[in-house]
């Protein structure tokens, strides 16, 4: 579907299984009379592209034309609502049969946004954690977004909160919360009191950011690091904050001190400051492209350091130690592994070797094994591993300075089960959700030193009847001889003779691995009539790795 946001329309590409993205820039185009079967697509000799004119998403032209589209589409195949399956996928999507998970735990209260038909922009919610265990928790309300609207007359969209934390003995009441007009990029930043569940008036000091695409975490509890909300001068080419400024309580926006700067050629430009299990830290990012990034960080005199890691590595801290994850071999490690070192040390150290010598890895990849991600609980580090797309976890601790691997966990079959921490800098509890094709999410509670012993909390129902369903994993040779993998659900006993209908699904972009996950839209849709889907890791993805993404960039798709 391809969606006219403030139209409500939808255009239907049945055979094309079109997935459009973000635009860039609205571009005020005129229509041209070709239809979009007569246009051609760009090639590497003619950039020229005459669907350029669509991009301007609301203009009458374009909302014209996608009118046009579906019309077509629906004296070809139909009005969908007027089928019966339509009425059933709509109260699946509708249904408040969902997980209220937990975004966050501040003060010993677990804190849930919420949506439902009542509450159509949403409420922001807490309450115990043996509240949260009953079925029908009695949650307390935080912050009305329905109500909030009403009274402003704007349509605000959830953006998430940002809390001040001054370590773990010492209350957390205040947050930032952002606030968007329709669900608009650019935000609007407000100080919220927790206790008093109310924002924090700029007449009593309370901190305030206009509408814009900003970046921002309090520095202290009465300094703000911000960027984003200066001007044009000091946006990116891309449209992102480009300098870092601090901004002290009860003092005008304008008077902010400028503390750091990137180039305009930059995707974006970060300061952030933290505390984690213990140490304080204050960063600075450039984003020099979408994949590589500068990293400073301040050392115990007040100064800054350059970390000295690849541009296209990703980095984190984990108490005193610096995590690094490579996209490119490095000092004798491959693309796609996970090192540690001891931050101070490191950045003290004298050339490679001697960085060399401070780092030890915590994921070493292979031909059939990458890292999918990590999380982080108060002792321990969680990773999230793909062995040929079936996913295990390795759990990982860290005390007195040293790394030691304490368990690997794999799951049942081709389920999926992610562990994230409860409150990291309070314990090692964990939120364990498992997943697969054809059991619907779950959610327990469990502890990162013993994660098998799991009490559940949460479940989704079945939507669909999956009685008689197998799921396997298959490889496909590709032209060139790799082996992609694929999986395949269907009833037991399928005939591989293309008597079946199949949909086939794949993505193969920006790293993201596809793995297996409940999805009631296709099973009720499609699997319960005896059909088959497969879900294809194409390269372009990350389910082997950097290497598998970078496969299928630029020439190479």
């Amino acid at each position: 579907r391809l969606f006219a946001p403030s139209a409500g329309l939808r255009l239907f590409a049945p055979s094309a299984g079109l997935r459009l993205r973000g635009f860039a820039r609205p571009l005020a185009t005129a229509a041209p009379s070709m239809s979009m079967a007569d246009a051609a697509l760009p090639t590497l000799e003619d950039l020229t592209d005459p669907r350029e004119w669509l991009e301007e998403v609301e203009g009458d032209k374009q909302i014209g034309w996608v009118k046009e589209q579906n019309a077509d589409a629906v004296a070809r195949i139909g009005e969908p609502s007027d089928k019966p399956l339509y009425g059933r996928l709509l109260e699946i999507m509708e249904s408040d049969e969902k997980i209220p998970y937990i975004g966050r735990v501040l003060n010993g209260l677990y804190y849930n946004f919420w949506q439902d038909e009542t509450h159509v922009q949403g409420i922001w919610r807490r309450c115990t954690l043996d509240e949260y265990r009953k079925a029908e928790p009695e949650w307390e309300l935080v912050l009305d977004l329905d109500a909030l609207s009403a009274e402003s007359g704007v349509s605000w969209v959830w953006g998430g909160s940002i809390p001040l934390d001054e370590g773990p003995t010492v209350r957390k009441e205040r947050v930032m919360i952002r606030l968007s007009r329709g669900g608009s990029d650019a935000t609007v930043v407000r100080e919220f009191d927790l206790d008093a569940k109310a924002f924090v008036a700029e007449r009593e000091g309370g901190f305030a950011l206009p509408e814009a695409k900003s970046r921002l975490c309090y520095k202290d509890r009465d300094t703000l690091l911000v960027g984003g909300v200066f001007g044009e001068e000091e946006m990116t080419d891309s449209g992102y904050p480009r300098t870092v400024y601090e901004w002290r309580r009860g003092t005008p926006l304008s008077e902010a001190t400028k503390v750091y700067e990137g180039e305009k050629s930059d995707v974006a430009v970060s300061g952030y400051a933290y505390l984690d299990r213990g140490h304080r830290y204050e960063l600075r990012s450039r984003s020099i492209t979408f994949y590589t990034s500068a990293y400073e960080v301040r050392r115990p005199d007040g100064s800054f350091s350059e970390v000295p890691v690849p541009e296209d590595a990703d980095i984190e801290t984990f108490a005193d130690q610096l995590l690094v994850t490579l996209r490119t071999a490095w000092l004798g490690h491959e693309a796609g592994a996970l090192l540690a070192a001891p931050l101070e040390p490191f950045l003290d150290a004298d050339g490679d070797e001697a960085r060399r010598s401070l780092l030890v890895p915590l994921f070493t990849p292979t031909e059939s094994c990458s890292l999918e991600g990590s999380s982080a609980t108060k002792s321990r580090l969680v990773l999230s591993v793909l062995q040929d797309v079936v996913n295990e976890s390795r759990f990982w601790r860290y005390a007195a300075g040293a790394w030691s691997l304490e368990q690997t966990v794999r799951s049942e079959g081709y389920a999926v089960s992610s562990f994230s921490a409860v409150d990291a800098e309070a314990g090692d509890a964990v939120w364990t959700t498992t997943s697969s094709y054809t059991q619907p999410t779950a959610l327990s509670l469990a502890d990162a030193g013993s994660p098998l012993e799991q009490e559940p909390l949460k479940s989704l129902p079945a939507f669909f009847n999956a009685d008689g369903l197998k799921t396997q994993q298959l490889f496909a040779k590709s032209a060139d001889g790799t082996r992609v993998p694929y999986f395949l659900v269907s009833k037991e006993g399928l005939p591989l003779d293309g008597s079946t209908p199949t949909l086939l699904y794949g993505y193969g972009g920006f790293e993201i691995s596809l793995t297996p996950s409940y999805s009631a839209g296709i099973g009720a849709a499609w699997l319960e009539k005896g059909h088959a889907y497969v879900q294809a890791n194409i390269r372009g993805g990350g389910e082997y790795g950097p290497r598998w993404h970078q496969a299928a960039l630029k020439e190479k798709r």
